[in-house]
């Protein structure tokens, strides 16, 4: 008779209670308004709107990015968002909670089926739900978040066919359905993101076994790799207008990412960045229920799988926690409570559980509801209440500019009330472009991390050029603290925001660490 050891017998009978409240608190932390990267805008919405493009798609010679993973998961609830009449802000926490979902039940369905044993899925899907990463991030727009939720099924299909070439049944032919829908997720999977076959490469070893013993049947995914892809390359060309030239975004965007100049751009990391830092911030309490991975652990297929991303994408210099956002299901289940290695970790497994959920909560709470989350309330409180006052657009002799000071971009495709702005923003040389050639027109300017100096610069510029420009500053209130009281006055703040990026403590004390946002208008 096969008994529980203590550790899972805990893991058994609170599962219930821990998986619950972390899917209570993944779809609240879903409608939650933190912003943890440009990306999860700039490379989804800004797009779709066809608004304030970013690098990837403003050269229609050199498009880096599939608009077609975008049209599966973005377009459909953004035209019933529309048809309904929701605002930008409500379309935006609809397609989260929609992503939520999806990401929810192809995860806890692929773990069921990667974890060979019914406490190693209780297990993995515990620490999944209840990992920070899981909660937040996986809940954001992020391409990285829809490719766990393609990579998870192309490894469930091709662990499933590992299984069947060791059972070795004779006259028992395989799936044809699962080839097809591994061909087509292995597509959709590269056109999403280009790191997508860094996490199948290892595994592909057993798709190269299956093409030896079955070379017939092995073209079928290989076809419908090959038309599915010819297919985004259509939709692509159609969407960005550059016949008749095609449009191939994962082959222009590896082209891209090989350059060691570009990436210099986004930043350059050490190599072992991935492995030295991003993976410790992953797993915290846990990095010794993991590493040194047990050999139980090192013959399953998200093992492998694990060490293939890994190792690949420490190969490329810029190295972002987000790009493991896949690694974690796979993770969960490599977790041990009886490594050799670390046997007194057993004795202390409810210390160890205890702390991993403290951790996951702090971050949770700092990556969901702080990190530069006044952002977009801002924008709605714009839309919603400023841009329809009597001093701004409702004025047919008044116009508006929007200034951001230290705060992330902001996602401008939310801004559906200011009539055709133009937008500037900072240059990499830290210049702002103030020609100002229209004064009958609206501004958005992103100042990013721009001095004090330049920001007053830039607001006597306007206010001088455009006398009956109305000019509103969206900034932390930290920042605040260096301008005088006298030059603005407050419209509107709200307490969750946090920006990591400019604290200054020498000139403020411990004021420099005041959380919050809000919207002036300068005088």
């Amino acid at each position: 008779m096969v008994t529980l050891s203590q550790p899972t017998t805990l893991l058994y009978s609170w599962r219930t209670a821990l998986i619950f409240a972390a899917l209570i608190a993944k779809f609240i932390l879903a409608v939650q308004p933190s912003y943890i990267h440009p990306d999860e805008f700039f490379q989804s919405f800004q797009i779709i709107y066809n608004d304030n493009l970013p690098w990837e798609v403003a050269e229609k010679g050199n498009i880096n990015r599939s608009i077609v993973p975008l049209l599966i998961t973005h377009y459909p609830v953004i035209w019933f968002g529309t048809k309904v009449g929701l605002d930008p802000f409500q379309i935006y926490l609809l397609v989260r909670i929609q992503l939520t979902i999806v990401s929810w039940i192809i995860t806890d369905w692929c773990l069921y089926r990667l974890a060979p044993l019914k406490h190693e899925r209780i297990k993995a899907t515990l620490f999944t739900m209840t990992s920070y990463l899981t909660l937040v991030h996986q809940t954001h727009t992020f391409s990285n978040s829809m490719e766990t939720c393609l990579l998870l099924p192309t490894l469930y299909i091709v662990n499933d066919i590992r299984s069947y070439l060791e059972r070795n049944t004779p006259g028992q032919s395989y799936s044809v359905v699962k080839l097809c829908a591994l061909g087509a997720l292995i597509s959709l999977g590269v056109f999403n993101r280009i790191t997508f076959p860094a996490w199948i490469l290892i595994p592909s070893f057993f798709l190269l076994k299956f093409f030896l013993k079955h070379p017939f049947i092995s073209f079928i995914p290989i076809i419908i790799f090959i038309l599915t892809s010819v297919l985004f390359i259509v939709v692509d060309s159609l969407y960005y207008s550059t016949a008749p030239s095609y449009v191939i975004a994962p082959l222009n965007n590896l082209v891209y990412n090989i350059s060691t100049d570009n990436l210099r751009i986004h930043g350059i990391h050490p190599r072992y960045t991935h492995i030295l830092i991003n993976y410790p911030q992953m797993v915290g309490p846990l990095f010794f229920m993991i590493f040194p991975f047990t050999r139980t652990y090192t013959r399953t297929t998200t093992f492998l799988a694990v060490i293939s991303g890994f190792l690949t994408l420490s190969i490329f210099p810029h190295q972002e926690l987000r790009f493991l956002l896949p690694a974690v299901p796979l993770l969960s289940t490599l977790i041990s409570f009886s490594n050799p290695a670390f046997s007194i970790l057993k004795k202390y497994f409810k210390i160890a559980l205890s702390l991993w959920l403290i951790y996951s909560s702090i971050l949770s709470v700092f990556y969901g509801y702080f990190h530069q989350a006044g952002i977009i309330p801002a924008i709605a409180e714009i839309n919603d209440n400023v841009l329809t006052s009597s001093l701004s657009i409702s004025s047919s002799s008044h116009t508006t500019t929007l200034l951001f000071w230290r705060t992330y971009p902001p996602p401008t495709w939310m801004l559906d009330k200011l009539p055709n702005p133009l937008y500037l923003s900072k240059h990499d040389d830290g210049t702002i472009p103030l020609d100002l050639p229209y004064c009958n027109r609206n501004y958005v300017i992103d100042l990013m991390g721009s001095s004090l100096e330049t920001l007053l610069a830039v607001g006597n510029k306007m206010s001088s050029s455009c006398p009956k420009n109305n000019i509103y500053l969206v900034a932390p209130v930290n920042a605040m603290l260096d301008i005088d009281t006298s030059s603005y006055s407050i419209i509107w703040k709200t307490f969750w925001h946090l920006d990591m990026d400019h604290f200054e403590y020498d000139k403020h004390g411990i004021d420099t660490f005041t959380p919050g946002l809000g919207i002036y208008n300068l005088m």
